[in-house]
């Protein structure tokens, strides 16, 4: 399935907005970051998140190391990504923070 002009251009936008936080692009054209998730009082584990785009729509998936196996967290189609005027994205139900709330978690 070719992919719209509006949507060529809105997903050009998300990966724009993804470099701001950090996202690099891998082989395939994906948007991957490396990062520690918190999954409770002393339990935080090293891994990835994804952005992998397909002809129409978005997943956002993740990734434990030492797994072999994404995981979908959500999915939208590419026309009902919003990119927030913070910088915050949000892909289906979930949220990518913002350059400025990451850098404030950091404190």
């Amino acid at each position: 399935m070719a992919i719209s002009k509006e949507n060529a251009a809105k997903k050009e936008a998300l990966i724009q907005a993804l470099k701001i936080l950090g996202y690099k692009q891998d082989r395939w054209g994906h948007m991957q970051k490396e990062l520690l998730f918190n999954r409770g009082k002393d339990d935080e584990k090293e891994g990835y998140l994804r952005v992998k785009f397909q002809a129409i729509s978005v997943r956002l998936e993740m990734k434990i190391k030492g797994s072999d196996y994404w995981y979908k967290k959500s999915s939208c189609f590419i026309k009902d990504v919003q990119i927030l005027d913070n910088g915050s994205i949000l892909i289906g139900t979930k949220r990518l923070k913002s350059k400025q709330e990451i850098e404030e978690s950091r404190v």
